[in-house]
Parts: C-alpha cells; structure tokens; sequence
C-alpha cells in the first residue's frame, strides 16, 4: 500500500531562510504535497505548508497533471490528462 503518489513531471519551488528549491509533487487523495528530505510537506493557502518555515511560491503541473490552484483555496489535485501527447504530436 502506498501512502503517497507521485504527479508525473509536476514540481513546486519551496524556499526557506531565502533558499529556494525545486521540489516533486506527491498527490495524497486530492491534497498536494510535495518532498522534503525523507519525508513529504502539504501545500495550502496562500503559498503555506504543513511545515511553518517552509513556503511554496510556484507550482508547474508538468504536461499530464490537473492542478487546481485557486486563490483563498489549497491546490488540489484533480489528476491526469489523457491524451495530451497524442494531440500534442499531432
């Protein structure tokens, strides 16, 4: 069994203490989360994590994943495309 899943080609760009870094996006049921160390941050309002130093600034889906990501609301993962390399080729 397997807790998290990871959104193909999706990351996020996290920052603490003014660093910033490229992260991989995992999926949890609709909630989005995203790696860290050997363990995994969920992202929320306003560019907030589970994680109170951390901050996201920026999440890039990739070219299959569907992620919602209004304003006032956390980004939730809604899941995959179909198709899209074959429209894309086409």
């Amino acid at each position: 069994m397997t807790f998290f899943t990871i959104i193909t080609g999706a990351v996020a760009l996290v920052h603490s203490g003014g660093v910033y870094r490229q992260a991989d996006l995992y999926a949890r049921g609709t909630a989005v989360y995203a790696k860290h160390g050997a363990g995994f941050i969920r992202l929320s309002i306003g560019g907030a994590t589970s994680a109170p130093k951390i901050r996201w600034a920026e999440i890039q889906p990739g070219e299959t994943a569907i992620i919602n990501d209004t304003d006032g609301k956390a980004p939730v993962y809604e899941g995959e495309r179909e198709g899209v390399a074959l429209e894309a080729a086409e």
